[in-house]
């Protein structure tokens, strides 16, 4: 199997097109926003389109700028409206349940693959990761503002 890179705009929408036709689809995602639990270019997702989205449920949605985002929800809304945040961010979105494409049921990588909905384990890790959640963010904030710091230093030098 051939491996080709495409821009976001045309693989993403191509992805769209397929999971509206109700196939699976598996591609590796870009990124750091959802570590540790998707490596960026390392790991393969699996995604399919789906009726219903759960809290913890990580899903490709379609933002209103026109990006597209594979992140996790963390909150459900009154109106069909969620909550969704990168495991490694600090900051989500909200996005409406038709802006969802579908969500992911399976992670791969060379050493292992996860049943993202029914592997009890699993589960079990993000429901610890996201306890510590407000430790977490405090972390991220200051490791982004020594990072913008120590840039501004490298800067002057």
């Amino acid at each position: 199997m051939e491996n080709r890179t495409l821009p976001n705009e045309i693989l993403l929408g191509e992805i769209s097109s397929l999971l509206e036709e109700g196939r699976e689809v598996v591609f590796t995602p870009k990124g750091t926003s959802m570590l540790p639990f998707i490596r960026g270019g390392r790991d393969s997702v699996t995604l399919k389109k789906m009726d219903q989205v759960r809290v913890g449920d990580i899903v490709l949605a379609h933002l209103p700028d026109s990006r597209y985002v594979l992140h996790r929800v963390v909150k459900v809304l009154p109106g069909d409206v969620f909550y969704i945040i990168g495991d490694n961010t600090v900051s989500g979105e909200y996005v409406k349940f038709e802006n969802i494409l579908g969500i992911m049921t399976y992670i791969q990588s060379e050493h292992r693959e996860i049943d993202c909905v029914n592997d009890a384990r699993y589960q079990r890790l993000v429901r610890a990761w996201w306890t510590v959640y407000p430790i977490r963010k405090c972390l991220l904030r200051v490791r982004g503002f020594l990072g913008k710091y120590k840039r501004r230093i490298a800067g002057r030098a």
